[in-house]
């Protein structure tokens, strides 16, 4: 797989296999679709950015992102920890994943040059 089809452009294409692209896209179907598998933790890695090309281009602000982990822990008998792998995050970005994970009972990591 990862010598036929893995993508280093930062997006998989539309419609590869095992790629999710509901519409809107981005993110928050991905963190929606590993909520609905009802696991025993969460694994985020990522620059802490988050774009969505469908409806429109936008970068995702994480305010949003933390709201939608708050709405898909509410009613859970108990939360699922979301932890957050890092690289070359800007200082905000760290900040903001730092909070939202730390409310799920997460970690964040920072992976750094």
């Amino acid at each position: 797989w990862i010598d036929n089809e893995w993508n280093e452009s930062g997006q998989m294409a539309r419609g590869s296999r095992g790629v999710l692209s509901p519409d809107p896209n981005g993110v928050v179907c991905v963190i929606d679709a590993a909520f609905k598998m009802n696991p025993d933790v969460i694994f985020l890695i990522s620059d802490g950015q988050f774009e969505q090309t469908y409806p429109t281009d936008r970068r995702i602000p994480n305010e949003e992102i933390g709201d939608q982990i708050k709405e898909l822990q509410k009613g859970r008998k108990d939360k699922i920890p979301l932890h957050f792998i890092g690289f070359e995050m800007r200082d905000d970005d760290e900040n903001a994943w730092s909070s939202i994970v730390r409310r799920t009972g997460g970690r964040l990591r920072q992976i750094k040059k």
